[in-house]
């Protein structure tokens, strides 16, 4: 499974009035994400949120105003470590809808896998498995942030 891939498609299956909104982890990883929705054929407007922050007040409202003000139509939380809470925040302050990549993502694998599914113990749901990406993957985020600064260091001072 390519989780870029499915919501790939599923927002190539959507239309939205207004620009693709792209929220994505970290500073750092702008220029990537920009570019690479760009070579998939969107024009993105692409703001850094961490997801690791969630609990600070008022931490989406400034990225909630700038999606608005570029006239998103559509947000996708481009990191399977956004939550639910993130994502309803983001919706109320921008007026549109939200897609959260980790519980798309999450519900085509369960359909996919609709056998393996069905053997799950009932009390145990497909957003439950989602929720604990964001724990799996804060580590590899922090690496990439950590290697983006590096290079950034090393481009400033000419090594």
């Amino acid at each position: 499974m390519l989780p870029h891939q499915v919501l790939l498609g599923v927002l190539r299956a959507l239309r939205w009035p207004g620009r693709l909104g792209i929220v994505t982890p970290s500073v750092q990883h702008v220029p990537q994400t920009e570019a690479r929705w760009r070579a998939d054929g969107f024009d993105p407007v692409v703001v850094p949120l961490s997801p690791y922050e969630e609990e600070r007040p008022g931490g989406g409202r400034a990225h909630g105003e700038a999606l608005r003000a570029a006239h998103a139509g559509l947000v996708a939380l481009d990191c399977m470590g956004f939550r639910r809470k993130t994502r309803d925040e983001l919706q109320r302050l921008t007026g549109a809808p939200v897609l959260l990549a980790n519980l798309l993502v999450a519900r085509v694998v369960a359909e996919a896998c609709g056998v393996w599914v069905a053997a799950l113990p009932s009390t145990l749901r497909v957003e439950d498995v989602a929720q604990s990406v964001p724990e799996q993957v804060e580590a590899e985020h922090r690496e990439v942030d950590e290697d983006a600064g590096n290079a950034e260091y090393h481009h400033q001072v000419g090594r």
